[in-house]
């Protein structure tokens, strides 16, 4: 398994004004029931299907002590 340095991964504050422009797209709160990585989309809970050219999916972290 690989290993990553988390500031990698988080959206720094400079970048999250993209949310919601042009074709980037943040959904908050969101659970993917199914993916199909041939078509590139996914699809959500809400029976929502999306389809992505570049896909990050940040499923959460709570911090141990």
């Amino acid at each position: 398994m690989g290993r990553c340095n988390p500031q990698s991964l988080a959206v720094p504050d400079s970048l999250k004004h993209l949310d919601g422009l042009g074709d980037v797209q943040v959904l908050y709160k969101t659970s993917v029931t199914s993916m199909d990585l041939h078509a590139k989309t996914v699809k959500t809970s809400s029976g929502k299907s999306l389809h992505y050219d570049k896909l990050i999916i940040a499923t959460g972290a709570t911090a141990s002590k």
